[in-house]
Parts: structure tokens; C-alpha cells; sequence
């Protein structure tokens, strides 16, 4: 007979009590788990944006065709590539900044098809 099976042997034969507490201990040994994937998180409310569509409102004209990447109205990129503007999010401390297309004059209307 291994020692596991003797130990398990000898916890059978405690008292219900006993093993409650003996499945306690050895659960309190155990590392906290990983949430399940499924588990709700709370979620941030969303920043005041107001400042970035100000700054897009008065800008407009300046970045028409470009991607730009906003906090408040501090411009931290811009360009007509959008993983330009994503290489430079990684350089930069910003919390939640704003990432938005300007459209160019010329540009189709977006149809959401």
C-alpha cells in the first residue's frame, strides 16, 4: 500500500468534523486561483472627450486624411498610416487617448457596408 493510500486510509476514519477541517487546512495551502473566463469587470466610465473634438474641430483642416492620436487637446500623432499612430502610442504615456480619422474633402461618405 503507497502512503497516499495509508493517509487516506487513516482520513476515512476520522470523525466528519476532523476531515472538514483537514479539507480547510489544505485548502487554505492552495494558491489563489485565476478568475474564470467568464468573470464580469467592472468597468471604467468613459473620459469626457470633449476637449479632443474640440481640438478636432478646430484642427480639421490641418490633418484632413490623417489618423491622429489625442489626450485633451494635446496632439501626441498624426499620419495617413494608422500603425504609424499605434508605433507611436507605444513610446509615448498616455492613459486612454483618442484615435480618430479625419476625413479628407475628397473622401467617399462612409456607407457601413
Amino acid at each position: 500500500m503507497s502512503t497516499v493510500e495509508t493517509i487516506l486510509q487513516q482520513v476515512i476514519q476520522l470523525p466528519r468534523l476532523e476531515q472538514r477541517r483537514l479539507v480547510q487546512l489544505i485548502e487554505a495551502q492552495q494558491p489563489p486561483s485565476n478568475p474564470p473566463l467568464n468573470a464580469r469587470v467592472p468597468c471604467e466610465p468613459q473620459p469626457d472627450r470633449t476637449r479632443e473634438w474640440d481640438w478636432i474641430a478646430q484642427h480639421r483642416h490641418e490633418y484632413a486624411g490623417q489618423w491622429v492620436a489625442l489626450e485633451g487637446d494635446r496632439l501626441i500623432a498624426a499620419s495617413p498610416n494608422r500603425l504609424d499612430i499605434s508605433a507611436a502610442l507605444k513610446t509615448v504615456q498616455a492613459k486612454r487617448p483618442l484615435i480618430h480619422r479625419i476625413p479628407a474633402p475628397d473622401d467617399l461618405p462612409y456607407v457601413g457596408l
